[in-house]
């Protein structure tokens, strides 16, 4: 029990503020919404980049690193593809409009992705030796997936919009 509380109390105050963000944002997403199409690219965009800082950030480059999260990221990608294509919009082509119908998708797949990076970042916080090799790619897989997850959202609604 005190391994619990220690993992849901030792984190710094933004932790729980991203997650209550995270958590307007999902809740949000269930209910119909026009949106301006170029926002949809903002989040995959977003965790796109905060990996490559993160890659860029280590001594060296590693090849099989990135090559681990773009093969990820497109089956992510096409799972999302998957998923959406067949969901019913509405556009507004003048304006870049789009209404979404209400989904948990957003929702789970936020609430999954601050999960995964919460306990990442608490192992690597109090593990006292060096972690093992794999770890990197523990990390890499699955935020080279939801990034694709969203990507791929992202690219299949702008693809029906500029078909319609």
């Amino acid at each position: 029990m005190k391994g619990i509380l220690h993992f849901i109390t030792g984190a710094p105050w933004w932790v729980s503020a991203l997650l209550a963000y995270l958590l307007y944002i999902g809740f949000k997403a269930t209910k119909p919404q026009t949106i301006w199409l170029p926002r949809l690219f903002i989040l995959p965009i977003l965790l796109t980049s905060l990996f490559l800082i993160n890659l860029l950030q280590g001594p060296t480059i590693q090849l099989d690193v990135l090559a681990a999260y773009f093969v990820s990221f497109i089956v992510g990608s096409m799972i999302s593809w998957f998923i959406v294509r067949r969901v019913q919009l509405t556009f507004d082509k003048p304006k870049l409009l789009l209404t979404l119908p209400g989904s948990y998708i957003t929702l789970i797949i936020l609430i999954s992705l601050f999960s995964f990076k919460y306990y990442c970042g608490y192992i690597e916080a109090t593990q006292p030796t060096q972690l093992p090799t794999y770890w990197v790619y523990l990390k890499t897989i699955p935020s080279g997936f939801f990034s694709g997850l969203s990507m791929g959202q992202a690219l299949t609604y702008l693809y029906r919009f500029l078909q319609a």
